[in-house]
């Protein structure tokens, strides 16, 4: 949540502003648009976020990120293509239940938009055992970020090979 807010605050200096003003103070407008972009993520999907924004009552719109411009004149294109924040993160505890992680997500400008399962033949682990530990040990049901449309893609990796997949089933 940090890292989508602060994006938000350093990208679109004025909307944030004009927002805090109309709300009143900065939680209240960070409470609400977190809110709003869960609400926009859970029905349209990340991905749809990411292109489109989001729009909040009486705030104006809001970017997610920004794609690089097509034309090399663009410098405040550029400028905000390069505010983008890419963070990866290793061992990510997503359950509130229990100490479950997986080994690396990978978050644009604070959204979660890859997983990976790694593993080692050296270790005795395989691809086929990334995509077991998908299967049985992360739940789509209970588990937002593993929900349909949360993350663009989900990754099993061993040392030759890559599968993935865009939705995760059981």
């Amino acid at each position: 949540p940090e890292t989508v807010i602060s994006f938000l605050r350093a990208t679109q200096t004025k909307q944030w502003a004009t927002y805090c003003d109309l709300v009143g103070d900065k939680e209240t407008a960070t409470q609400n648009i977190l809110k709003r972009i869960k609400d926009v993520i859970d029905k349209q999907g990340t991905l749809h976020a990411l292109r489109k924004g989001f729009d909040i009552h009486g705030g104006g719109h809001f970017d997610l990120c920004y794609f690089e411009p097509t034309n090399p004149a663009a410098d405040e294109g550029r400028r905000l293509y390069e505010e983008n924040l890419l963070h990866v993160q290793r061992q990510l505890y997503f359950s509130d239940s229990d100490e479950k992680s997986l080994d690396i997500a990978i978050f644009l400008n604070g959204l979660p938009i890859f997983t990976l399962e790694l593993k080692n033949q050296l270790t005795g682990q395989n691809v086929w055992n990334a995509m077991t530990q998908y299967r049985q040990t992360r739940d789509h049901k209970m588990e937002p970020l593993f929900r349909f449309k949360r993350c663009l893609a989900h990754f099993a990796v061993d040392n030759q090979w890559v599968y993935m997949t865009t939705e995760l089933k059981g």
